[in-house]
Parts: C-alpha cells; sequence; structure tokens
C-alpha cells in the first residue's frame, strides 16, 4: 500500500507554487539555516499561535498516555474479544469515512477555530464514560462518538494552522508543531513535530505506570485535560482575521 500511495503522489500530485528558487549545491547552507532558524520559529509559534501550541503539547502528552491501552483495557477489563475490538474499530471506520465529508464543509463554513471547540466539547463526556462500558454495544456507541469528535480535531486543526502562518515559514513552523492533532483515538493520522515529541515521550514513558495504579486513570485523566483544551481553545486561541498567504 504504502508503494501505491508513493506512486499516486509522485505520478499525480501537481506543485501549487509554479516557481522554486533552486537548491544546487546548497545544501550545506541549507542546514545551517534550518537548524540556525529553530529557535526563530519557537519565538515565532509562542507569540502568535501560542494558544494552539499549549493546546497541542497538552494533548500531545494525554494521547499518549491513553492510545495504547484502548484495545488493552476492552479485553481485560471490559471483557471484549479481538474480534469485537475489529468491529468495533471497523464501524467507527466507517461513521469517520462518512462524516469527513460534512465535517470537511463545516470547517470551512464555521472555521476552524469553532470546529476544534466542537471536538473538544463532544469528546469530554465519552471519554470517560469509556471507564464505565460493560458491553460491546457501549463501547461502540462511546467510540464511535468519540471518532465523531477525533474528525472535527484532526480536520480543523491543519486548517487552523494552514490559516495562521505565512506560507513562506509553514514547512518550519509544521515541523515545530505537526500537522495537526487529535483527542486520544487512533482513528485519524496525523504528524508530530519536534516540540510535542518531549510530552509525547513523557506520556508513553508515563502511561504504562499510571494504567498499572488504576486501569481507569488514563482515560480519566484524558477527560480532564480536554476538559481544559477545551478552555483553552476558548480563552486563548486566536484566529486570524485574515488567512495568511
Amino acid at each position: 500500500i504504502g508503494f501505491v500511495v508513493a506512486f499516486i503522489r509522485i505520478r499525480y500530485l501537481k506543485e501549487t507554487i509554479a516557481e522554486r528558487e533552486p537548491i544546487g549545491r546548497d545544501i550545506p547552507q541549507l542546514f545551517k539555516e534550518s537548524y540556525s532558524s529553530v529557535f526563530t520559529s519557537i519565538k515565532w509559534i509562542f507569540k502568535n499561535i501560542r494558544g494552539y501550541a499549549v493546546v497541542a503539547m497538552l494533548l500531545a502528552f494525554c494521547g499518549n498516555l491513553v492510545v495504547p491501552f484502548w484495545v488493552v483495557y476492552a479485553k481485560q477489563v471490559i471483557g471484549l474479544s479481538a474480534y469485537e475490538w475489529g468491529l468495533v474499530l471497523l464501524l467507527a471506520g466507517v461513521v469517520k469515512t462518512l462524516m469527513s465529508f460534512l465535517i470537511g464543509n463545516l470547517v470551512d463554513k464555521l472555521g476552524p477555530k469553532k470546529c476544534m471547540t466542537i471536538a473538544f466539547t463532544l469528546a469530554i463526556v465519552p471519554m470517560a464514560l469509556y471507564t464505565q462500558a460493560t458491553s460491546f454495544t457501549q463501547v461502540v456507541a462511546i467510540y464511535v462518538m468519540l471518532v465523531i469528535a477525533n474528525s472535527f480535531l484532526w480536520i480543523s486543526s491543519p486548517v487552523f494552522l494552514a490559516n495562521s502562518v505565512p506560507r513562506p515559514m509553514r514547512g518550519r513552523i509544521l515541523a515545530a508543531l505537526g500537522q495537526g492533532t487529535n483527542v486520544g483515538v487512533s482513528e485519524g493520522g496525523y504528524t508530530s513535530g519536534f516540540l510535542a515529541f518531549i510530552p509525547m515521550s513523557l506520556g508513553s514513558l508515563s502511561g504504562g505506570f499510571i494504567y498499572s495504579l488504576y486501569p481507569a486513570y488514563p482515560w480519566l485523566i484524558q477527560s480532564s485535560m480536554l476538559a481544559v483544551a477545551l478552555i483553552l481553545s476558548i480563552r486563548v486561541m486566536r484566529e486570524t482575521e485574515k488567512t495568511q498567504e
């Protein structure tokens, strides 16, 4: 599948910017500029989009607390079989695919910030309710709701970044923050940046320990942090009045 995707991208993707500066023999200079501009990029981020940066790093930490343990909790605590968990993912994937068309349109109409707040609002309660689930049907309902919330977030968060970051430095900012974030479920891919690496690592490091203390803790912590992210997205995040070019 990877080879097929690579072929499609090489064969059919077209640059939207016709003229590019040739690199030629300037690769050593490119390395120097890339790494010397790291602190400049960080400074720009915390001056212009610090609300988003804080939310992204918070979710990176908490997401890595909970994501590895969904199936573990489903099998060990709720008692689902591997086949039932596969059905949960299948049904959630179908819903995600169907809802993505609608959500993408809503992001364009409502704006990415509003859709991010919708995502957090939809996810807070189901994230905590997963710890109370006792049946396959309950798990399906909870996970589908979380996947819908996640679709709002992983579609709207990269749009927020694209709208907020000027094109000449967009690559460097995405390298720092990644291409989006999620609510803590595995549905919906995104690429993380170097600013998210430390909180992600800390989340992975502490996740097993927290789960061993009490299996429900990762979901309760994630639910609480989603509430914090909701407040931050409303109070701290600022959308640009005009899309950056």
